[in-house]
């Protein structure tokens, strides 16, 4: 006990609260929601995606069913094979999942780690760009055809396959890991589990240029979906204002809820 205090004592920027309750808190909510959405949540929409559906294209269908498919596993590689803990301040994450345990080298658990945040991104992008197009007139400037959506979705996989490479190849161990190990806080998780250090407190060294990289792929891609979500429902929003019946515009304000809510 009173080596616990002493230990306590000397742990800053409120790791001492880490190492009592938060960690072990932060560890088994993963735990719990990677078993459960892997097992439970997902597995119905998609059983009900599976099936045909009259009223649903099947590009929209298939789009929704990799998106499933997608969280499915962002979930199972970074709640349960990773189990990820920020470290702030220090650039890094402290990692108790199986992926760790294993002993794998660090590059192989970063580009699963990155492989599981970019999967989700293709699935939503191609559901959001499929629905605006399917409210798309023919002669709409915004009607894209198929050759320009599979050269934006070729766009979108290689810049999230980039970020994949990246976080391999730039999650390198800091100049000064040796140093950095000897810090009270990053002891205390070392002999806990295991720490994936990228850098020290406000230098993440190489690491910086991944970082870039993924603050270019996101202002990019979701640029592009913000667009087509706010052109989307501008037109829906139009089309019912401008309906003569008023059925038409409840089914329009219907699919604007829709959509809305969706997105």
């Amino acid at each position: 006990l009173m080596s616990d205090i002493s230990t306590d004592s000397i742990l800053r920027y409120g790791f001492n609260l880490d190492r009592s309750c938060f960690v072990d808190i932060g560890t088994n909510a993963q735990l719990i929601l990677a078993i459960v959405n892997t097992f439970v949540f997902h597995p119905f929409p998609l059983h009900i995606l599976l099936r045909r559906s009259p009223t649903m294209s099947t590009s929209i269908r298939r789009g929704y069913i990799l998106s499933q498919l997608a969280f499915i596993t962002y979930e199972f590689i970074f709640f349960f094979l990773a189990q990820i803990y920020v470290i702030i301040p220090y650039p890094g994450l402290y990692s108790e999942g199986l992926l760790c345990r294993m002993n794998l080298p660090k590059g192989v658990i970063l580009g699963f780690i990155s492989f599981s945040i970019v999967v989700v991104q293709p699935p939503f992008a191609f559901l959001i760009v499929r629905m605006h197009q399917t409210f798309m007139d023919n002669d709409s400037p915004f009607k894209l055809s198929r050759r320009v959506q599979i050269g934006m979705a070729s766009v979108q996989i290689t810049l999230m396959s980039l970020n994949v490479v990246g976080f391999t190849v730039f999650g390198t161990d800091p100049e000064n890991i040796d140093n950095l190990l000897k810090e009270p806080e990053l002891t205390m998780l070392a002999a806990r589990g295991h720490l994936l250090l990228l850098g020290s407190p406000g230098d993440p060294q190489l690491f910086r240029f991944e970082l870039f990289l993924f603050y270019v792929t996101l202002v990019l891609n979701f640029s592009v979906l913000l667009f087509c979500i706010l052109h989307t429902m501008h037109t829906l929003r139009k089309r019912s204002l401008t309906a003569k019946s008023v059925h038409t515009q409840q089914m329009t304000q219907r699919m604007f809820e829709v959509f809305f809510w969706q997105v």
